[in-house]
């Protein structure tokens, strides 16, 4: 960084966001508003930390750790999210169950169905079994909750779903931006059972929360934010090598990176919903999961 840049980003309100998850695709907006500086015309840079924390999510939000939180919404659901509020929807696509094409007539002749998730919590979990469970009713099949054995995929192989697919029936990526998961797997015979087939709320959603009873100065800079994330993701969108390019640098060097940021741009939203009411209707349905 140069002496000007660095003395320029020295004078500017450091905006804390805390991702309570790896990086994602979906993420790119904000990788691109830190990158790019989209923020300095607003008096404010980003710093951007990923990764679950047992300590971190709402409640590093509630007690001043970030200023503001981005998740989707199983990783809310064991969350205490009283004092949060939600801001934004920057990002919503079909998300589902990957299922191999010829293991489909499991679920048919009530035969045992396995699958590998990419995470371990209860209520994911659930919502696994539910989806296959709701997508089956709607082809008059009546299938057990004990025939759909859902089980934690080899952490080493989590970033390979067609490997994974070569020793069970079906992925449950859970939080993985799943069409990213898809364009890895071109060739391979597989279905995508949508939580919606399933008549389950969207899984695949991005969403921004803030605390609740803030400064008018932070609800000025908040707004600010939103609308550099709208013209990031306009300006990414028409610029693919410059969106493949921030997502190598920010650490995905691996041979899917083209197809997973090639299929994640059309999904970008360039018009954020700034209420967004689908974070309080999806909770209700996933805690009866």
């Amino acid at each position: 960084m140069s002496r000007h840049r660095a003395s320029r980003a020295h004078e500017l309100d450091l905006l804390r966001i805390s991702i309570d998850d790896a990086f994602d695709p979906a993420y790119l907006p904000f990788i691109a508003v830190r990158d790019w500086e989209l923020g300095a015309r607003h008096g404010f840079s980003l710093q951007l930390a990923s990764g679950a924390e047992p300590n971190g999510g709402a409640a590093a939000l509630k007690r001043g750790a970030c200023d503001l939180l981005v998740a989707r919404p199983l990783s809310l659901l064991e969350q205490d999210l009283d004092g949060c509020e939600p801001i934004g929807c920057l990002f919503d696509a079909p998300g589902g169950v990957l299922v191999r094409e010829d293991r489909l007539t499991k679920l048919r002749m009530g035969e045992l169905l396995r699958v590998a998730s990419t995470t371990a919590t209860v209520p994911a979990g659930r919502m696994c079994r539910r989806i296959l469970q709701g997508w089956a009713g709607t082809q008059g099949l009546a299938v057990a909750e004990t025939l759909i054995a859902v089980d934690l995929a080899p952490c080493a192989a989590v970033a390979d779903y067609a490997a994974i697919l070569a020793e069970v029936d079906a992925v449950w990526p859970a939080y993985a931006h799943t069409h990213a998961v898809v364009a890895q797997m071109k060739g391979t015979a597989v279905r995508m059972i949508t939580a919606e087939e399933g008549g389950m709320p969207s899984i695949s959603a991005v969403g921004l929360f803030a605390r609740q009873g803030r400064p008018a100065a932070d609800i000025a800079r908040h707004a600010a934010l939103v609308e550099c994330l709208e013209a990031a993701a306009a300006r990414l969108a028409s610029d693919l090598p410059a969106a493949l390019d921030l997502w190598r640098r920010a650490g995905d060097d691996s041979g899917f990176a083209a197809e997973i940021v090639a299929a994640t741009l059309p999904l970008l939203k360039t018009n954020i919903d700034r209420q967004p009411r689908e974070w309080q209707a999806f909770k209700t349905p996933l805690e009866d999961a």
